[in-house]
């Protein structure tokens, strides 16, 4: 295994080494930021990201897919094939809206593995597979729920940002 395998990529590495090793059918990991996808996937967590192409993802996977200047790992929500194109969809648990459809060229792959602290979670095992095809299945309901329930939580950390300062 390569010394890069190990590697937890930064922001700035993601594009350059971060695809060249995708491209080379190597798995890489990389550090989440921001709640679009909580509370399956939180800031902070390491993801493993293997390379994986548009006819071989099933719904509920999370893809990781290039939007602008960054990355975007989000749960694949339908998948349209015409020919020999694939036209992808996707959309953060937590968020209300799906994303812009992509094609196959923006995929860089799925994520495979969790890392939060000590524990791993393997998501191509059969039960997170489930609950990936469940989130998708029920979106329409889940979203805005985990939406309100993410904004509740975030609240009072706002409101106390604003208020101790205050004291200070």
């Amino acid at each position: 295994m390569s010394p890069e395998a190990d590697k937890v990529l930064n922001t700035e590495e993601t594009f350059g080494l971060g695809g060249q090793m995708l491209a080379e059918g190597r798995t890489v990991k990389l550090r989440l930021g921001g709640y679009s996808m909580w509370p399956f996937l939180l800031p902070g967590d390491v993801a493993t990201i293997a390379p994986v192409k548009a006819d071989e993802v099933l719904l509920g996977d999370v893809l990781v897919f290039d939007r602008g200047d960054r990355w975007i790992a989000h749960r694949l929500i339908s998948k349209e094939t015409k020919g020999k194109n694939h036209v992808l969809r996707t959309r953060g648990d937590s968020c209300i809206n799906e994303d812009a459809p992509f094609k196959e060229e923006k995929l860089r792959g799925k994520v495979v593995e969790v890392q939060r602290g000590r524990r791993v979670f393997r998501l191509d095992h059969l039960r997170a597979q489930r609950l990936g095809r469940m989130m998708v299945t029920t979106s329409d309901v889940s979203s805005p729920v985990i939406h309100a329930l993410l904004l509740a939580w975030r609240l009072p950390f706002r409101i106390w940002s604003r208020v101790l300062p205050l004291f200070a």
